[in-house]
């Protein structure tokens, strides 16, 4: 075994770019102290560094004073490809100006509503009313961007970045599921009708769905003979019966990889009981190993040919760096814990101090024998659970989402990854009744850390509902 999974660059992975958009009111520039303006641009400059110092890649508009100012600000921000514009208003400013800045942009606009005052003197006079007026500034902008029929999404602070950051993650979140191609490999299990994304579903978010048939299969089977088989990860343990079972499993990695690279996929929901996988002539065992290389790469899985889900593993990869297709089995009466797991693919960035075991995965034999599962247990810490649920006769596209921690337990025997996470009470039970009600598809992505800040801002970039889910049932 030779080479190593392919290191890509994805609309999942790295930096995220923001422009910085500051309206300004040049009115005042005749009637207010000379150090105002100056004042006004050094306040600019802490907002830029307050979200570089979090990793933001920020372009900045300067002092949005008129219509020259916001073709310049245009310009800035396409020649910096931004993907997600934050708008800090510095004071009560014409919001003319600030819409004709953003008419070529059509990506998410956070807007950050910094209280720069915690409190005025009685003896205040106008011109430090009018210094921290960003409030009013913020609003005349959102009103005319609402008439545009724009979206935005407003995060108050008192001087602290970080609550601006998480949205502004969870808002490029949504711009790279927008555009996302996903590809469809295999059909769906058959009796799964809540793991289909429709056509209009997809449509909707801005999803492209690509169909992967035959023509495809076959030529990324030749394209995929001629290369290397790819390198295990460190730190897995090969146990019993695995060593002469990898060749196949690493040719199915190979082969997704080609059907990623021939068709520009972002993302795949496979199955892997259909006739091209489990029971196909050139393969012919199930995809747990493969699919979890490919995730190494930064392309999500989904299985079971999940459409739904693969929008809320795509989610996770943006806004925590990876995420694990799993499900929720039941929930423990004593605990309120739910029991979290998975067919046996794996997202090792979850696992805990212990190495992974790579098992034969002997619940799913193929037409040339057993594949390899992964199994681990989760390590304790913060998690989030997310699931979508396509808009229906009776329902609007919505993400279900509840956070927690993981408990770092574990159960060796199931096929997967495999642990559990706090989720219901166990004296006042309210969350799996919430979480059946809001009907989204079984399986969810499971992330490191609380992502709910995130989750919410990319659900409003979506235009889908957002769902939270608490021990006591949903959150208002």
């Amino acid at each position: 075994m030779t080479g190593r999974p392919t290191e890509r660059t994805t609309r999942f992975t790295g930096p995220i770019r923001v422009g910085l958009l500051t309206p300004y009111w040049a009115f005042f520039d005749d009637h207010f102290p000379a150090d105002y303006r100056p004042s006004q641009e050094a306040y600019t400059g802490r907002l830029a560094a307050a979200l570089e110092a979090h990793g933001l890649e920020v372009t900045r508009s300067g002092l949005l004073d008129g219509e020259p100012a916001a073709a310049i600000a245009r310009q800035r921000f396409a020649d910096a490809d931004v993907r997600v514009v934050v708008v800090a208003a510095t004071m009560a400013a014409p919001p003319t100006f600030g819409a004709s800045a953003l008419a070529d942009f059509r990506g998410p606009i956070v807007v950050w509503d910094d209280r720069r005052t915690a409190h005025l003197a009685t003896d205040v006079d106008e011109v430090e009313a009018t210094r921290a007026s960003s409030m009013l500034g913020s609003v005349m902008l959102t009103n005319v961007l609402s008439r545009e029929g724009r979206r935005s999404l407003t995060v108050t602070t008192d001087g602290d970045a970080e609550p601006v950051v998480r949205a502004v993650r969870g808002a490029a979140a949504a711009d790279a599921v927008r555009g996302a191609r996903l590809g469809l490999l295999g059909g769906a299990v058959a009796g799964y009708g809540d793991v289909i994304l429709e056509p209009s579903h997809a449509e909707a978010l801005g999803v492209e769905l690509v169909t992967i048939d035959g023509p495809v299969v076959d030529v990324a089977l030749e394209r995929a003979s001629g290369v290397p088989l790819a390198s295990l990860p460190a730190g897995v343990r090969l146990m019993d019966g695995v060593a002469p079972l990898l060749e196949r499993s690493l040719r199915t990695h190979r082969f997704l990889e080609a059907v990623a690279a021939e068709t520009e996929l972002d993302a795949i929901a496979l199955n892997c009981h259909s006739d091209v996988l489990r029971w196909g002539e050139h393969l012919g065992v199930v995809a747990c190993l493969g699919s979890s290389l490919l995730w190494s790469s930064g392309v999500p899985v989904a299985c079971t040919g999940d459409g739904v889900t693969a929008i809320a593993l795509m989610l996770g990869a943006r806004v925590a760096g990876a995420a694990q297709y799993s499900e929720g089995y039941l929930v423990e009466s004593a605990t309120g814990e739910l029991v979290v797991s998975s067919c046996g693919m794996a997202d090792l960035s979850l696992a805990g101090s212990a190495p992974a075991r790579l098992c034969p995965n002997e619940l799913y034999p193929g037409r040339h024998g057993m594949g390899i599962a992964t199994r681990f247990d989760f390590a304790a810490g913060p998690a989030t659970i997310a699931a979508f649920g396509p808009g229906t006769s009776t329902m609007p596209h919505r993400l279900v989402v509840s956070a927690g921690a993981l408990s770092g337990r574990g159960f060796e025997h199931l096929n997967g990854p495999s642990g559990t996470v706090d989720f219901d009470d166990p004296l006042m039970p309210g969350a799996s009744a919430a979480w059946i009600d809001a009907a989204p598809a079984h399986h969810l992505a499971l992330m490191r850390g609380d992502r709910r800040p995130e989750l919410r801002a990319a659900s409003r970039f979506l235009g889908i509902e957002y769902l939270e889910i608490g021990p006591q049932g949903r959150v208002a």
